[in-house]
């Protein structure tokens, strides 16, 4: 019995190493086909990074002003600026970024669920996770799939109470992509403040996360309350907000996929709160968390809650006891994860803006 049990998981195991490596050959044949990045955010990306490399304060230059309203930390970008010296190294490096970032993202969820929960359900969770538009977005180049790969790290340091790496991912969250970054962050801080009011951990983090908090507050009053919700970014949120309300089922349907049936679980769950495990519990919270953000952007915020309803997702999947109608379920994510990952990417030639920036 343990010899199969070994040889179950060793299977199991290799079908995420050869899943992840799936996706990463794939990136690479649509990254490498295209002159251009993936989604209009790369080229906007660029602009910035490229007015760090001329010596501005890219948090406030032009471009980002002009258009976000607001400061925009700098971490992404200062990853993009040893190759800002020209458009050619620029796309180079986007698209490098690109290739790594949707792999990278499905194998740390992976492996955050593996350790509690084993290999057969990081599986199933990616399946969930990949056949949906929201999560399809993590292929651009962009500072909010960036910040994806530190919430396993900063899931699992609060698991384990690990006050340095729970610091470190919560602080790289913020300096990368606030104040979006608080539908990450808020679940972990209830849970943990809920826990114990006097978490260090916690209140380390908050210390960390305050001088750009601060810094974007003081243009907040004015721009943002009287500016940024109706012209942020190139299109606007308000024009955003408007196709959702106009037909949020097909929004919803196609931007969550299967995990739209996670809303019906997830009042189980809470019913059963006391019998559900620490993860669980924890994914709870991170759920309510990012779901008070959703209404200041709903598709960056979705691209945030589609990890936790993947998991809601494929803890009642898991939980079925019928080997054929499980099995049936399994399918029925394979062809959903297929049909959403064969569909075409937005690649997208410089917006009209880009050589007024550059």
């Amino acid at each position: 019995m343990t010899l199969d049990r070994e040889i179950n998981l060793s299977f199991t195991d290799l079908t995420i190493i050869l899943l992840v490596a799936c996706l990463f050959v794939y990136m690479a044949f649509l990254t490498f086909n295209s002159p251009f990045p993936d989604g209009r955010d790369a080229w906007w990306h660029i602009l910035v990074a490229r007015a760090w490399y001329k010596g501005m304060n890219g948090m406030i230059s032009p471009i980002v002003m002009d258009m976000n309203r607001l400061p925009y930390p700098p971490l992404f970008h200062l990853l993009l600026i040893p190759f800002a010296y020209s458009l050619d190294s620029s796309l180079l490096a986007v698209k490098v970024m690109q290739l790594f970032f949707y792999p990278l993202g499905t194998l740390f969820l992976m492996l955050l669920v593996r350790k509690y929960h084993g290999s057969m359900f990081a599986i199933v969770l990616s399946l969930a996770l990949i056949g949906t538009y929201f999560s399809m977005n993590q292929m651009q180049a962009r500072p909010q799939s960036l910040e994806i790969l530190f919430y396993p790290l900063a899931f699992w340091a609060l698991l384990e109470n690990r006050t340095k790496t729970f610091i470190l991912s919560i602080a790289a969250m913020f300096y990368t992509h606030s104040p979006i970054s608080i539908a990450l962050a808020l679940g972990f801080v209830v849970y943990a403040l809920r826990q114990n009011k006097k978490d260090l951990k916690v209140w380390f983090s908050v210390v960390a996360v305050a001088p750009i908090l601060l810094y974007q507050a003081s243009f907040m009053f004015n721009q943002i309350f009287f500016e940024r919700w109706f012209a942020v970014g190139d299109i606007g949120i308000i024009i955003e907000t408007q196709a959702f309300v106009a037909d949020p089922l097909f929004w919803l349907l196609n931007g969550l996929g299967v995990n739209i049936a996670a809303f019906a679980l997830i009042p189980w769950l809470l019913y059963k709160w006391k019998d559900q495990s620490k993860f669980t519990q924890v994914m709870l919270y991170s759920f309510f968390g990012m779901l008070l953000i959703v209404p200041t952007w709903y598709q960056r915020t979705f691209m945030f809650t589609i990890i936790p309803m993947a998991f809601f997702t494929a803890l009642s999947v898991m939980n079925v006891k019928n080997k054929y109608v499980k099995a049936m379920l399994l399918a029925a994510l394979a062809i959903q994860a297929f049909i959403f990952t064969v569909a075409p990417a937005w690649w997208m030639s410089p917006p009209d803006y880009f050589n007024k920036y550059w």
